[in-house]
């Protein structure tokens, strides 16, 4: 488990003070386990030891991602890559772009991403959402459609087509798309959610509430699905349900 990996990477390092694949992969498992500032400081003391570790900077890049400090995620990040352009660097600097509300660079990235690697996963993906924030949904299905091609396994692109489909108002496909995505991860709870809303699109109020019904199983917690449900029962006559779950609403609402 991980305390194991702690405790070895630990002995490690004090076999050899100068070894940096230490104390990243120590960083990394401290991360694992939401031990943020400990993972930092073990991040730190690898470039401390060798400045010009691309993997470090893009390690470190991601915590500070994590921490919400953007800007210095970026800068690890704009060092990481003066070492080599791979796919997924340009990627995961195109992500803090994103979170950094720099669409414009991000898209760049991106480009160059897909210049380098046509075929690289999260690149499609990423591509795909921002397109999609852009209300390019053609080219947003574009992208989400090949990278689903390429993993197969992978729901979110799967899910991301089915909302983007519904949209189009191409229900059929969109309901075959989230079929596919639940399928593949019944226990995602965005993704039983988005089941429900094309379901509702469709007019199946029963199947829409059943599947925000999944959600809620999932994830008690999940408002979206319990308003939802809320409105199917209602639609339904389902009054006393109905009611049910919008004390369950003012409940959360209360609780945040």
């Amino acid at each position: 488990g991980d305390s194991m990996a702690i405790r070895d990477f630990s002995r490690a390092i004090m076999l050899d003070p100068l070894c940096t694949k230490a104390y990243v992969n120590l960083g990394q498992c401290l991360q694992l386990k939401g031990l943020y500032k400990s993972a930092w400081y073990q991040f730190a003391r690898a470039l401390a030891i060798n400045p010009d570790c691309i993997e470090t900077r893009e390690a470190r890049a991601i915590l500070n991602l994590q921490l919400h400090e953007f800007d210095s995620a970026l800068q690890d990040m704009n060092a990481a890559l003066q070492g080599r352009k791979t796919a997924g660097l340009l990627t995961t600097r195109a992500v803090i772009h994103m979170y950094r509300q720099d669409s414009r660079s991000a898209v760049l990235d991106l480009e160059a991403a897909l210049t380098v690697d046509p075929l690289y996963f999260l690149a499609l993906f990423n591509a795909g959402c921002i397109a999609a924030r852009q209300r390019l949904f053609d080219k947003a299905l574009e992208y989400f459609d090949l990278a689903s091609r390429l993993s197969p396994e992978e729901y979110t692109s799967l899910n991301n087509k089915a909302v983007l489909l519904a949209i189009s108002k191409d229900l059929e496909q969109a309901h075959q798309e989230a079929e596919f995505a639940h399928v593949l991860c019944p226990t995602a709870a965005f993704v039983q959610v988005n089941r429900g809303h094309i379901f509702l699109k469709m007019g199946k109020f029963e199947e829409a509430a059943c599947a925000y019904t999944q959600a809620i199983d999932n994830d008690p917690h999940c408002s979206p699905a319990l308003k939802a449900r809320a409105f199917c029962y209602e639609s339904l006559g389902w009054t006393e349900k109905a009611l049910a779950d919008f004390r369950s609403i003012e409940d959360l609402d209360s609780v945040a």
